[in-house]
This record gives C-alpha cells, sequence and structure tokens, in this order.
C-alpha cells in the first residue's frame, strides 16, 4: 500500500481540496491514505454503490470501529459517548436503519417542513438584529453561523432556548471526535461530558412529551407509530442526536461557507436576494460546490470487495470522499464551477437513497431565507485576508473556524 501526497489535515488542502480531489479522480481515483490508516474513494459512481451496499459494507460496524482505536481501559471512560456515535441514526444498517428512518420522517413531511417557513423567517429577523448590534467587525460564525440553526433547532424538538449554548456545544464536540484525523482520548472526553449533559436535559423533556405532546418534533418521535412499532426511549435520543447534528452543525458551517462566497461574487449575492426557486436552486449548487459542509462518510469493510483496481479487505475503513463525488467530471461537467441553473439531481451533499438526509428540505430553507433576508437589508465586507482564514482540522465537515465581517444597511 502506497502513501498518498494528500495530507487531509493540511490547511492548504482544507482551504482548497479539489485540485487535490480531481487529479485523484483522474489518476487514482481509490487510493490508500497512511494518515487515516484508509482506504479513500473519490469517483460519484463508486461512492453511490458502496451508500447502497449493506452486504460488503457496514454502518453501524464502522462506529464500533472508531472506538477500537482506544484501549478499553479508556473506552469505559466514555459510555454516553460511546452509546451516541453508534446508536444515532445515520450510523445504523439494513432494517434497523430502515425502521427508524421510516418513524422519524412522519415529521418531516414536505407540507409539515414548507409550513415552517414563517417561524424560520422570525429566527432569521433575530439574527439580522443580532449582526445590526455589533459595533463593527464581528465573527460571523460565532455571531450567526452557530447561533441560528441552534435556535431553528431547538424550537423544533422544543427544547428550551437557555439551552441553546450546549445545543452547540455538544454538536462542536461531536463533529471534533468524529472527525479528528488522528485518535484523540481528550476530545472523546470532552464529547462524553457534553453528552452527559445533553442527556440530563433530553430525558425529562421526552418523557414531558410523552405525558403531554405538543406540536414539537420530540413529541412526533415519542408518539410515531408505524402499525404496533414505535421508537424506544433510547432510540428518540437518537433521533434527537442526529437531529442537532445535521441541524445545527452541517448548517452551521454551509452559512459560513456561503456567506464568504457570497461576499467574494456580488452577482451570485444578487441571486440569492431574489429569493424563490432561483435562490433555492442555487443554495443547492454552492452545496454542492464550494459550500458543502460534508467532506465524507465512512464504512467497515465486512466482505472483500473490489473497487476499481483495489481489493478491500474485511476490517478495513473507507472514506468516501462526498466533495470529490460532486465535482466528479464525469457527472458534473465544470464542475469547480458555480453554474445558477445546474440540475443537481446527482448531487451528493443530503446522501443518495435511503441515506438522503431527512432534514435537507428544512436546512435549504433556512440557508435560502437567511440570505434572501440578510442580502437585502444587509451589505457585508470581509475584514480579514483570505489567507487569514482557518479551516477546521476535520475529515468529517468544512468549515471555517472564524470569519470576521462588517455588516451596514443597505442604501433605499
Amino acid at each position: 500500500m502506497s502513501t498518498t501526497e494528500i495530507r487531509f489535515s493540511d490547511q492548504a488542502f482544507l482551504k482548497n481540496p479539489w485540485p487535490a480531489l480531481i487529479n485523484k479522480i483522474e489518476s487514482e481515483p481509490v487510493f490508500w491514505s497512511d494518515e487515516l490508516n484508509a482506504w479513500i474513494v473519490t469517483r460519484h459512481g463508486d461512492i453511490k454503490e458502496i451508500f447502497k451496499d449493506n452486504t460488503h459494507f457496514s454502518n453501524a460496524r464502522r462506529a464500533e470501529q472508531a472506538f477500537a482505536r482506544f484501549k478499553a481501559s479508556d473506552v469505559i471512560q466514555f459510555p454516553e459517548a460511546t452509546k451516541t456515535m453508534t446508536r444515532v441514526v445515520n450510523s445504523l444498517d439494513g432494517m434497523e436503519h430502515l425502521r427508524i428512518r421510516t418513524l422519524m420522517l412522519q415529521a418531516f413531511r414536505p407540507p409539515i417542513i414548507k409550513a415552517l417557513t414563517p417561524w424560520v423567517q422570525e429566527v432569521v429577523d433575530r439574527s439580522i438584529d443580532d449582526m445590526l448590534s455589533q459595533p463593527g467587525t464581528f465573527d460571523f460564525m460565532t455571531t450567526v453561523a452557530a447561533v441560528l440553526p441552534t435556535r431553528v433547532v431547538q424550537r423544533l424538538l422544543g427544547i428550551p432556548e437557555e439551552h441553546g449554548q450546549l445545543l452547540f456545544e455538544w454538536t462542536y464536540a461531536y463533529t471534533t471526535a468524529a472527525g479528528a484525523t488522528a485518535r484523540s482520548l481528550e476530545k472523546y472526553l470532552a464529547f462524553e461530558d457534553q453528552s452527559e449533559k445533553l442527556h440530563a436535559i433530553l430525558s425529562p423533556i421526552i418523557e414531558q412529551r410523552r405525558a403531554n405532546p405538543g406540536d414539537d418534533l420530540i413529541s412526533h418521535f415519542v408518539h410515531a407509530r408505524e402499525g404496533d412499532d414505535q421508537l424506544t426511549h433510547n432510540e428518540v435520543i437518537s433521533c434527537c442526536h442526529a437531529m442537532i447534528v445535521a441541524g445545527v452543525g452541517t448548517t452551521a458551517h454551509a452559512l459560513g461557507l456561503e456567506m464568504a462566497e457570497f461576499i467574494r461574487r456580488p452577482d451570485l449575492a444578487e441571486i440569492a436576494r431574489n429569493g424563490g426557486e432561483e435562490a433555492m436552486t442555487l443554495i443547492a449548487e454552492m452545496l454542492r460546490y464550494p459550500c458543502g459542509s460534508v467532506i465524507s462518510q465512512s464504512r467497515l469493510v465486512v466482505e472483500e470487495y473490489t473497487c476499481g483496481d483495489k481489493t478491500f479487505q474485511p476490517g478495513d475503513v473507507v472514506w468516501m470522499m462526498i466533495n470529490a463525488g460532486n465535482v466528479d467530471p464525469e457527472v458534473f461537467p465544470n464542475g469547480c464551477e458555480i453554474d445558477p441553473q445546474r440540475d443537481n439531481k446527482q448531487s451528493l451533499t443530503f446522501g443518495p437513497g435511503l441515506h438522503f438526509c431527512i432534514g435537507h428540505l428544512l436546512s435549504r430553507i433556512e440557508q435560502v431565507e437567511f440570505f434572501d433576508r440578510a442580502l437585502n437589508r444587509l451589505d457585508f465586507e470581509l475584514m480579514m485576508d483570505e489567507s487569514e482564514i482557518e479551516f477546521e482540522p476535520s475529515i468529517l465537515f468544512r468549515g471555517q473556524k472564524s470569519l470576521m465581517v462588517r455588516c451596514s444597511e443597505r442604501a433605499g
């Protein structure tokens, strides 16, 4: 097995991964990474095949494999983190995954999500007011990107607003631990601490909703039925985990990436400013490239499998590079250009097939509504040099550590 020249934790790669990834698509689409101790798959078609293959690959056992990197004496120090990472819906396989997903989908029918638009607009307006209250330069990531999706998920789940900071801190701890390119006991212990705090809040809320249901998602999860089947208490907690990670973490990173791009590209900002279907199509395109916050997903090989000219053995880990598949020239001509009219039905941003993100519509509504309303009220200026923008060192999610901007009310 040869060592690839890509260093996934390097800032140069994190800032602009596409030249290296396209080079790999064209020269060595499947390769071994010593840094990640795993196979890397870059082609769109190969990624889709692995996603739908439950015979040769396991999602659930991949989550278990993450803890095999630690000594048993270490693992017993983070029982809540272990349960979280092995039971969240996107870490399940086959019929178990389908069962949980089917029950969750009852709360995510498009008419239900579209009906949430008015209160998403209210949350957006609060974030705009937050920006206007800043005396000058401020960090968009902490002022808006971290706060807006947290408020939306809080309200959706029915979690009291005073717990907003905990939701974001838990999400950050999860993505930092799960996305680390090297084993880190410190990061998993930090995630354990945040998980204990989050579960102490969620458990009584779940029991309250069981006795007195409301119109929030936790109530929907608790009372969802498919025949005689319903979610257990721990499964409801796992559904909340999935909502918080997907609804807070990925959307926060996407908002920061999109804001930077709109500042660079006033022509794109004008489309977003007009809202509607054109803005929705543009956001879908920018989430494909270059603002998609999901870098990759992984699987554990459980049966020998040949991909291209490489053979995976049971026990191997495979990372599917979503941001590579999303610019594969075979599927996306001129993939490293933003085409506001592009048909993105083949985009891997929200996952393919049965792994398609349940909350995709809500996430896109948040982003469209934010930029429509924010760009119509405010002008933005980047207050740091492009070379100063640093990215989180993660193999899972792509996002800036900070984004210093200044805003002013638009004339007229």
